[in-house]
């Protein structure tokens, strides 16, 4: 059900928003400032009324209320690159300020896999089998997204090195690096069309790091 426009009328020398057959709504204090919020919506952030066009939203007739909405405005077009990393979350906000703010790759692929570009590393048959599922996914994208480049990024302290190797994390770094190496060519022999590169993410203490690996 779309919900009702608030409108607002010219009162001295601010607005003052009017209902006219709109839910309740809440209005700032502030001369000349107003932030109108429908009671019946739920909301995730308070936003100026202009901010989104609710009276031109239409929710199908299945779905039920939205629970939160996001401020976020969709964006059609593909970046064209894609980033393959581990799925550990404690490691994601900095893998995406990396990947947006150093590598200028804003709303990139995401290809999120338990040790990340290990995945395509594989040292045993069970691997092998799930290397070759993330190779069809690759494949995917590169033809339906039209992929043209391929970040790589391991990071210390992964727990597949640690239960693989049984080692601590800096003496599964130079494996790390080598894997590095090996899946680089292995993806541009695999997709030709494709650039590869590939970072070590560091952490010490609170910090994160990014090197480029030799690929």
């Amino acid at each position: 059900m779309p919900h009702s426009a608030v409108r607002f009328r010219q009162t001295g020398s601010g607005k003052t928003p009017a209902r006219s057959d709109a839910p309740a709504a809440r209005s700032s204090s502030a001369t000349g400032i107003a932030t109108v919020v429908p009671v019946d919506r739920p909301i995730g952030t308070t936003s100026q009324p202009s901010a989104v066009p609710w009276s031109t939203i239409e929710l199908g007739p299945d779905l039920p209320m939205a629970v939160f909405t996001s401020m976020e405005r969709w964006n059609p077009e593909r970046i064209g690159a894609v980033a393959i990393y581990c799925s550990d979350g404690r490691w994601g906000e900095a893998f995406d300020e990396f990947c947006h703010k150093h590598l200028q790759i804003p709303r990139y692929d995401r290809l999120a896999l338990a040790g990340g570009p290990a995945c395509f590393a594989p040292r045993d048959e069970k691997a092998k089998l799930l290397c070759e599922a993330a190779l069809e996914q690759m494949a995917f994208l590169v033809k339906v997204h039209e992929l043209k480049r391929v970040v790589l990024i391991t990071h210390y302290g992964c727990a597949i090195y640690a239960e693989q190797l049984q080692r601590k994390p800096d003496d599964c770094l130079p494996i790390q690096l080598e894997d590095l190496r090996t899946v680089s060519e292995t993806l541009r022999r695999r997709f030709a069309s494709v650039k590869v590169e590939a970072y070590l993410a560091m952490q010490k203490g609170s910090a994160f790091s990014f090197h480029a690996s030799a690929s």
